[in-house]
């Protein structure tokens, strides 16, 4: 556990993540007490997401890489959640939860005439 912040930087912050799940509340401390707001910082395992929920809450800017698609959904829930914004894939701009929809629509063998988004 991090007992302390040694550099005295971003001491404010603290107040923003003391509501917070406490896997997220670790995170944050540790990215307090050893990066700068605006800093770049690697998860090469993202997992649940909980290093980018940091980053995001301290003013930090998270790359992470996760390849197992149950995390990556979990990670973008989480994070939509967080933000309130929306995930959109980089290569064609298209809403995650778009893609989510469809791939559903695949999977259960339904055309796109049958079911309908709810608003």
């Amino acid at each position: 556990m991090l007992a302390s912040i040694s550099s005295g930087q971003d001491e404010s912050q603290l107040d923003l993540i003391r509501e917070s799940p406490i896997d997220s509340d670790y995170s944050a401390l540790a990215l307090i007490d050893l990066t700068h707001r605006g800093d770049i910082v690697l998860d090469p395992f993202l997992g649940s997401g909980s290093t980018l929920i940091a980053a995001q809450r301290t003013g930090r800017v998270c790359r992470g890489i996760e390849l197992d698609p149950l995390y990556v959904d979990l990670i973008v829930r989480r994070y939509e959640a967080e933000t309130s914004n929306a995930v959109r894939l980089l290569d064609t701009g298209e809403r995650y939860a778009d893609l989510a929809i469809k791939r559903l629509r695949v999977a259960g063998g339904q055309s796109d005439r049958t079911l309908r988004r709810c608003p």
